[in-house]
């Protein structure tokens, strides 16, 4: 309580730690409350013709009239990535967030083993994603990857028991993809 983040820090706390108090205080900053966001997030939805799309909050969490598919994912994806700022962030591993009045300055990690190279779930072409887990929808994860110019997104829902079949998955996707491409 009290504590005071960057709009900027919130944002890379979101989308490196899926911090998910990061994420109604967007809402509310955006929106005025949580409510008034989550309602503007359905009506771009709509906007952007992701019929099989509903949202009843900002961070994801599973209840009957929150869903999606992959298709509407990896469109949202791709129209969110048109935005420079997103991209930045999407594509940021490590960012430093500066001490607050309550914390000392730390420093976030995204360890997605997609992005480790010394990891046997390396994939060199993936340039920015982000996780998610329910028990509902299990291990998913939204990635980008680029060769030679040619941009692909993997998404991947309800991906196998742990948490690394994830990565696999996405990069095989990735090497279809660029294969369907001749890149």
């Amino acid at each position: 309580p009290g504590e005071k983040l960057r709009y900027q820090d919130l944002l890379y706390g979101l989308m490196i730690r899926s911090g998910n108090d990061a994420a109604n205080a967007i809402a509310s900053l955006a929106a005025g409350s949580v409510d008034a966001f989550v309602e503007r997030m359905n009506d771009k939805a709509q906007e952007l013709g992701l019929s099989g799309t509903h949202y009843d909050n900002p961070h994801g969490y599973q209840s009957e009239t929150h869903y999606t598919t992959a298709a509407d994912m990896a469109a949202l994806t791709r129209y969110a990535l048109q935005d420079a700022q997103f991209r930045e962030v999407f594509e940021t591993h490590t960012y430093n967030v500066p001490a607050t009045s309550a914390r000392a300055a730390r420093t976030l990690q995204c360890s997605y083993l997609i992005f480790d190279s010394t990891s046997e779930y390396y994939c060199a072409d993936a340039t920015g994603g982000k996780t998610g887990f329910t028990s509902a929808a299990g291990y998913c994860f939204v990635c980008a990857a680029e060769r030679d110019g040619v941009e692909l997104i993997a998404v991947v829902f309800k991906s196998g028991s742990n948490g690394t079949n994830r990565w696999t998955d996405a990069k095989r996707m990735f090497e279809y993809g660029f294969a369907l491409r001749g890149v």
